[in-house]
């Protein structure tokens, strides 16, 4: 039940502030977005062997560079951020951090985003032709903890200071980063322990015989933190297959997948803070 209660709080909270930078701290900074006094930049970091440290990120300023991210909500929306800071990676070394196999990173309001080492280290990427679905032209970008942005702009003028936000890039032109952004970040937590793996899709109606035209719902008990792909030519599914779930806010866009004739679903679940579950398979065979 615990569980159940943290997913739709963290719905609820995404789905008062769709299209905002994260789900739960839009409006963390100033009534005028601009940002704060010395000593407001400091971020704790502990665990998998580190002893609590604050890590002022103002001490990073050699270090800090811009970058332009391209992003997906859970709308499904598309739109760029330009922010500048400094690489996780590059904080995460100054505190000899490298045995850990996940983080965690939290807002100051509570709000928390989940990454496996394997997540924080693959490359990810701004793509400027976005709304047209397009790897062209792509740019590596890495995990940012920034202190001053843009929401829905790629120009440095319009960047204002913050409190530090952590942005990342995509790991294809289709996942959706933005409500794993957080804002206002207190804490980043380390943890040595295997993260797992997320639990296999399953279907509705189960798997076997169904009628012409029958529909096939899949689903997923953490429907609300992972996206469910899926294909229907028996081939194996790709986080650039078919996606079951692209909205949480437009039930719309989530469409059964209708059988009319014999077919073989396979589909596995993909989201962050733990590895991608196993495939499953069902097969279904049309009945006249």
């Amino acid at each position: 039940m615990k569980w159940k209660m943290k997913v739709f709080a963290v719905v609820l909270c995404l789905a008062f502030s769709a299209g905002s930078l994260t789900g739960c701290n839009a409006g963390a900074g100033g009534a005028d977005g601009t940002g704060q006094g010395a000593g407001e930049n400091t971020v704790t970091i502990s665990g998998a062997g580190i002893e609590a440290v604050k890590v002022d990120l103002g001490e990073f300023q050699e270090e800090a560079r811009t970058y332009i991210y391209s992003v997906i909500n859970n709308w499904p929306s598309k739109k760029f951020y330009t922010a500048e800071g400094v690489d996780l990676q590059t904080v995460l070394e100054s505190v000899n951090a490298d045995g850990y196999e996940s983080i965690t990173v939290r807002g100051a309001d509570g709000y928390e985003s989940s990454f496996t080492k394997e997540q924080l280290t693959e490359p990810r990427y701004y793509y400027p032709n976005l709304e047209m679905d397009s790897e062209s032209k792509a740019e590596q970008v890495p995990f940012l903890l920034s202190v001053r942005f843009a929401e829905d702009s790629v120009s440095e003028a319009d960047m204002t200071e913050a409190k530090p936000t952590l942005l990342f890039g995509q790991a294809n032109v289709f996942e959706h980063n933005s409500p794993a952004f957080v804002e206002d970040i207190s804490e980043i937590i380390l943890s040595d322990k295997d993260p797992g793996c997320w639990e296999a899709p399953t279907v509705f109606p189960e798997a076997g015989a169904v009628a012409p035209g029958e529909t096939v719902k899949l689903q997923h008990p953490s429907a609300g933190l992972v996206k469910i792909f899926y294909t229907l030519d028996g081939s194996e599914p790709t986080e650039c297959s078919n996606l079951y779930n692209p909205s949480t806010y437009q039930p719309e866009l989530n469409v059964p997948i209708t059988v009319t004739e014999n077919v073989t679903i396979k589909a596995f679940a993909v989201g962050y803070g733990k590895h991608p579950s196993e495939v499953a398979e069902f097969h279904f065979h049309v009945v006249n």
